[in-house]
């Protein structure tokens, strides 16, 4: 658990980018529009490594039509195999009945699963342009 730096009041606001969890999957995103994060689809789940193997990254899309809100149920990070980061996307109807609010980090990966999405859908888009092309 971490405690807010001394400089900052307790009423304060921390921002999303304070979070290391919140920042590793933005650097997620980042690395993956760049190119230098390849994802593969499966049938429920998207998954990616990096070149050396090292660090590697499960979202589990399995169960999402279950989920009232983002498209995923299930998030991992490994390096070298052993878990770092694990997060699970809660379907309960009464967190949002109760207007619990969900975690930066949740946000984070419901906008990583975004961005996979949309490239799923432009690589369609041209697989669909090359086959009209034939």
């Amino acid at each position: 658990m971490s405690t807010l730096p001394v400089t900052q009041s307790p009423t304060q606001r921390r921002t999303p980018q304070s979070n290391p969890d919140v920042e590793l999957v933005t650097k997620l995103i980042e690395k993956s529009a760049e190119g230098k994060l390849r994802w593969t689809r499966l049938s429920d789940a998207y998954e990616a490594q990096t070149p050396d193997g090292v660090l590697s990254v499960y979202i589990n899309i399995g169960n999402a039509g279950q989920q009232l809100r983002g498209k995923w149920s299930e998030f991992s990070v490994k390096i070298n195999g052993e878990e770092i980061i694990r997060a699970t996307n809660d379907p309960n109807p009464f967190a949002l009945l109760a207007g619990i609010s969900f975690s930066p980090l949740t946000f984070a990966i419901d906008n990583l699963v975004s961005y996979l999405e949309v490239s799923r859908r432009a690589e369609l888009k041209q697989a669909l342009g090359i086959l009209d092309s034939l």
